[in-house]
Formats: structure tokens, sequence, C-alpha cells
């Protein structure tokens, strides 16, 4: 089998403080699914999924669209420091069956304070009149803190949830001019617990987290005691989650998993429940209506450039 090597000349020399990318391309023969295992089993950190335009997806594609190899779409791996191309080409070969490589392009990184780097981006954010996310290397302005002021303390990390994203920020300023007072909330797929924290921020009684991904219920668990309210915080698995009905559920996930869990969502409600469900395209909202009108009323929606949020009450 042929394979492409990738000498240590005076030009391509890897520093060893350097992190490797290895950029593949989907086709009709690979799509993202196996390109995304064969970078992993050649030993990357992580995978990302971006178009063509360099756009990064977050969102997985919908009943009836085109499958993501008609999209045009970079999988890019991310290898450690000092990793060299030459050990991860044979496995590529390996898991794809092939001589000819789809490659894109494969670079050296150099190494920086990536932990710094998202500071360029991430600035105190207000929700409502009182609720602010801040990083936690920058403050809130003087002048638009009162009495009534909540601030939650938030750095970008690996699980989703900082406030920047369409859903996320209608679903904090619904949390943010909602009457949470005494509530017991549940946030399902927490991810960061952004939202769980914010609902104990402005009141909850009690909140329960629960996410399919242990790693982001440990990154909530630390940010729920970060800002001060791990003693109205609880995290669970969705299977350990308590058998009793909440006053708000809440749930920023995509349409598929809405759908799905329509009725574990019914189970934990009781009359009058009010449910905040987002992660959902506008064109999406039609779906959920369709699946949730037996069982809830009084829908109402809120859009966000291409992005919904759906609320409604239990029957």
């Amino acid at each position: 089998m042929a394979l492409f090597i990738f000498p240590a000349t005076k030009n391509t020399m890897q520093n060893q403080s350097d992190w490797l990318e290895i950029k593949l391309e989907t086709t009709e023969q690979y799509d993202t699914d196996t390109l995304e295992e064969a970078l992993f089993a050649a030993g990357a950190l992580s995978v990302t999924l971006a178009s063509k335009a360099d756009e990064v997806i977050l969102i997985e594609p919908n009943p009836g669209e085109l499958p993501l190899w008609e999209q045009g779409i970079i999988v890019t791996g991310l290898f450690n420091q000092g990793f060299d191309i030459n050990d991860a080409l044979p496995v590529l070969h390996a898991c794809l069956d092939t001589d000819h490589l789809p490659l894109v392009a494969s670079t050296n990184l150099v190494d920086r304070q990536w932990e710094l780097e998202w500071t360029k981006y991430f600035k105190p954010m207000q929700f409502g009149k009182h609720l602010w996310i801040c990083p936690s290397n920058q403050s809130v302005p003087v002048d638009k803190i009162d009495e009534k002021t909540q601030i939650i303390t938030l750095d970008p990390g690996l699980a989703f949830g900082t406030g920047t994203h369409p859903t996320t920020a209608m679903a904090l300023n619904d949390i943010a001019t909602y009457d949470m007072a005494k509530k017991h909330v549940i946030d399902f797929g927490c991810g960061s617990g952004i939202l769980a924290i914010a609902a104990a921020k402005m009141g909850a009684r009690h909140v329960s987290m629960t996410d399919i991904d242990r790693q982001a219920l440990t990154t909530a668990n630390n940010n729920a005691a970060i800002n001060r309210v791990e003693n109205n915080i609880r995290c669970y698995l969705p299977d350990e989650l308590p058998d009793q009905t909440c006053d708000f559920l809440m749930a920023n996930i995509l349409l598929e998993p809405l759908l799905t869990l329509k009725d574990t969502f019914v189970a934990l409600c009781h009359n009058d429940t009010r449910i905040l469900l987002t992660g959902l395209l506008k064109e999406q909202v039609p779906h959920i209506i369709a699946a949730y009108h037996d069982d809830f009323k009084d829908f109402q929606i809120t859009e966000s450039d291409d992005w919904a949020m759906v609320i409604a009450y239990r029957r």
C-alpha cells in the first residue's frame, strides 16, 4: 500500500510544542462518522466538523436533509503536541482501506496560551435587567450593578453553553424575566449548567441537572460550586433522575431528542408545569407543536436569527 510520508526537512520540521491538525474531506465513499472514527483511531484528541466556508457544524442534519457528505464537510482532527503525522497516516490508510486519503491539509499549530485566546471574544453579557454572564478574568461594569444583580462566572470549556449561542441567549433572557422564586426546576441536557445556575441565581428553590455526558455533569457541578449555588443544585445521569415532578422544565438540545423525550417530559410535569424547549431551528417548531400539543397548551414562540424557543404549559 502506498503511503503519504512527510519528511522532517527544514521546512516541515515540527517543534515538539506544536499541535498537529489533519483535515480530511467527506466524499460519497467517506461520510463524517467514518472520517471521525479514523481520526480518533489515529490518535486525535478531538474532531471538529466545518463546511468549506469554515462554518463550524454543531447541529445534526434533520430528517429529509441532504447527507453531510453532499454538503462538502471538512473533518479536522487535532493531535497532541509533538505528534508525528507519519504515525497517523498508516492508521488512516488502514481504517479507510485506501491508498488515496481524502486529505485536504495537515498543519502544525504553534503552541499558544489557548486558555487565554477566548478572552478576545467572550465578554460580559447581560440578560434581562439583572442577570449577567461574566468570564472569570473580567468584571461587570460597576454602573450596571445594583442590589438585584445576579452574576454567573463562567469560562468556555468542554461542555456547551456560555450564553453566546442564540438558543442559550433566548433561554437566559426567559429565565432572567420569569418569576423563579421557590420553583423546582429540571435542566435536561444541562451541558455547562448555565441554565440551571441561572435558575438558581434567580431564586429557584431546587434545580436538578441531567446530561448523558459525564464530563458535562462534572463541568456543570464545578460551575455550580464556583457560583455558590451547589446547595440548590444536584447532577444526575438521565436514568438516575428522581421520579418527581417539577414546576419548570427546560431543555436546550436538538429536535430529535426533544421528540424522543416527550413522554419522559410529560411524566416529569404536573398540571401547569412550564416547559422551555430550544436548540431548534425556526422551521422545526411545527414538529414540536404537533408532538406536544395533546399534553401541553398555551404555546409561545420566540425567534432569534434562524433559531427558535418554545414555551408551553402542561395541561
